[in-house]
């Protein structure tokens, strides 16, 4: 059982790693280009552009903070016996669900910026609902593991 909860913050850290790239790279590379051509000409709104892509960095930042955490946890519960393994448990459910609250916040940020885009808002919606789904599991798992003590 508890081989299960540290792999769900294996996948916690992949998510996050891939959440955090696609908000950086994506964004600034393909979002960029759409939102811009999407401009009229000699529009000054182009400069609005710069404030996604600060966010695109912050989300990097938060996302790579975000895969510590999780990968922090991974180790730690791997190493754990199932007696003591409910506070690390419960961090990791913790940085999972922070990790589906940064996704839908930036994926509703994205969504009311620009329309376009629709793979990178995919992974975040995606990775947020993945994440609480883990979460939810981990919940569930830990709860098993405390009934069999019993």
């Amino acid at each position: 059982m508890t081989k299960k909860i540290s792999s769900a913050y294996l996948w916690g850290f992949i998510l996050a790693i891939v959440a955090g790239l696609t908000a950086f790279f994506y964004e600034s590379f393909i979002g960029f280009p759409t939102y811009v051509d999407s401009l009229p000409e000699g529009s000054t709104e182009g400069l609005g552009i710069f404030g996604i892509i600060i966010f695109g960095i912050y989300a990097i930042v938060g996302a790579a903070a975000l895969a510590i955490m999780s990968i922090i946890a991974y180790v730690s519960a791997k190493k754990q016996s199932p007696e003591t393994i409910k506070g690390i448990a419960w961090f990791g459910i913790i940085v999972l669900f922070l990790l589906a609250g940064a996704c839908i916040f930036y994926g509703i940020l994205m969504c009311s910026v620009y329309l376009g885009g629709w793979f990178g808002k995919i992974i975040y919606f995606g990775s947020a609902l993945t994440a609480i789904v883990l979460a939810i599991l981990n919940i569930i798992r830990l709860a098993k593991l405390n009934s069999q003590k019993e």
